[in-house]
């Protein structure tokens, strides 16, 4: 039965061969959501406001922002292959990191100016989308086997709208309670932790079978 199949599909996810691979899906697509994408698209025109920007050039930042997304993905999609999963995710960590403590200090300064936040968060989304963007789909659907890959996709699916919907129900709280520089410099604490994670636990799977990798975690637990 469907429901037999799935509860075993779960079961086995959780059995050492594949925990590694489950956690690694989960926390991937948790950071994917967790270091402040959706913050920024949902609440982008807000953002520009309090920087200085008139209503009219926050709307225009903000239909800039998603034409940056757009264009930065189709370069993902070449670069994936080129570079690497995991190597875009650290790159991807690590500049996301600076840059939004770069919006952090932009906030914190007496007369921030509308030009520097819109260029460190455009910079931010070219480096979303070339690693957490479009490289979390990938992962996701390179480190699990066949046979789990619906649960296992499933849970990840999870984390990642868990984490949207958290983001952006605290997100304008955490403006209000403690400013809009101290909230960037979270996000920016966010990276970091993300990048460890790369860093500790996330292996590359390009140019690998899913035989190959289900083997080397087998292996490595």
């Amino acid at each position: 039965m469907a429901g037999d199949e799935g509860r075993s599909e779960v079961k086995e996810l959780l059995s050492p061969g594949l925990r590694r691979a489950l956690t690694v899906g989960f926390f991937v697509s948790l950071f994917q959501q967790a270091t402040g994408i959706n913050a920024v698209f949902y609440y982008a025109p807000e953002i520009f406001k309090s920087a200085g920007l008139p209503t009219t050039d926050a709307l225009s930042s903000t239909m800039l922002i998603g034409v940056v997304l757009v264009l930065a993905t189709l370069v993902s999609m070449w670069l994936i292959d080129q570079v690497g999963r995991r190597t875009l995710l650290i790159v991807g960590a690590a500049a996301m990191m600076v840059l939004e403590a770069s919006i952090g200090a932009v906030f914190l300064s007496a007369h921030p100016k509308g030009v520097a936040p819109l260029a460190f968060v455009l910079a931010y989304v070219v480096f979303f989308a070339v690693s957490f963007g479009t490289v979390t789909y990938v992962v996701i659907s390179e480190i699990f086997p066949t046979r789990v890959r619906g649960a296992a996709a499933s849970i990840a699916a999870f984390a990642l709208w868990g984490g949207n919907y958290l983001i952006s129900q605290f997100f304008p709280i955490l403006v209000a309670e403690v400013g809009s520089a101290v909230t960037f410099f979270v996000f920016a604490g966010v990276c970091a932790l993300a990048l460890i994670f790369v860093l500790v636990m996330v292996p590359e799977t390009k140019e690998r079978t899913l035989e190959e990798d289900c083997i080397e975690r087998s292996t490595a637990n």
